[in-house]
């Protein structure tokens, strides 16, 4: 059999290697990182000006790249993007009670001070990992289940007034907690607070409490407020040695009874505790 030569076999081989190249170049341009969108254009103008970009698409990297403290003033309504800026420490986001999702937070495990007061916030099981938290403000909002924290064992400062909390059991391993507000919720059970030791400042003012009994051994209280609640028996502040001269106890719109009143305020007073009623 007579073998025919192809000249244009060699020319072919290297244009299908050529092609082979290109092809797997474009793969790996198509692997790369995608630029973020932003569904908010207020996120995105707050989030240029801390990375000091105005123009230009936007990668990760560059978000990776904010660090230290973000305050955004501007209204927000949705915080997708905010998950690539894990290198934040302290966020503060505005208080237009226009954020409701939080879910872009999750990943934010370096933060230590969180922000998100007066918004339309119900859900906050985003929060459940953050455990570097050391003071998270959440007052104002629609919140109910706040299992969530049930794990933020560094939290010191925790602002949760004006919500709809009713169930404060996750409360009762957060014992590094100095500082707690809960005031105009729906509580009438506080024996979750009892084991809570480092408390110095605590406001439970417009709930629905008549059993003070668990106080008696938080003796690091130097600010009470039990404002507007359902009180008769104050006994139970007399039980705890740590009030005394310069603590402040707030007891006003209680029903206390005439034991409370002729006795019980003025021994605390005698202590030197401000106590108004």
């Amino acid at each position: 059999m007579k073998t025919v030569f192809d000249s244009n076999k060699p020319f072919r081989a290297k244009v299908f290697a050529i092609l082979i190249v290109a092809a797997l170049a474009a793969a790996v341009v198509g692997c790369g990182p995608e630029a973020v969108t932003f569904p908010d254009p207020n996120l995105e103008a707050a989030l240029r000006e801390a990375m000091g970009k105005p123009e230009g698409e936007i990668y990760p990297e560059d978000l990776e790249g904010i660090t230290g403290r973000l305050q955004i003033i501007a209204s927000i309504t949705d915080l997708t993007g905010l998950e690539y800026c894990v290198n934040l420490t302290d966020l503060y986001l505005g208080s237009d009670e226009t954020i409701s999702d939080i879910s872009p937070l999750a990943g934010l495990t370096d933060l230590t001070s969180l922000s998100l007061m007066h918004n339309q916030i119900s859900d906050i099981s985003p929060l459940a990992g953050l455990t570097n938290l050391r003071v998270l403000l959440v007052a104002g909002n629609q919140i109910s289940d706040i299992s969530p924290l049930a794990n933020l064992t560094n939290l010191r400062v925790l602002v949760a007034f004006r919500n709809q909390i009713n169930d404060i059991s996750s409360l009762e391993g957060l014992t590094s907690l100095e500082t707690l507000h809960l005031e105009r919720n729906q509580i009438s059970d506080i024996s979750p607070l009892e084991g809570l030791t480092n408390l110095t400042r605590l406001h439970l003012c417009e709930n629905q409490i008549s059993d003070i009994s668990p106080l008696g051994g938080l003796t690091s209280l130097t600010w009470l407020c039990l404002e507007n609640n359902q009180i008769s028996d104050i006994s139970p502040l007399l039980d705890n040695p740590g009030l005394g001269a310069g603590d402040y106890v707030i007891l006003m719109h209680n029903p206390l009874s005439a034991h409370s009143i002729r006795e019980y305020i003025p021994a605390l007073r005698a202590r030197g505790v401000t106590a108004d009623y």
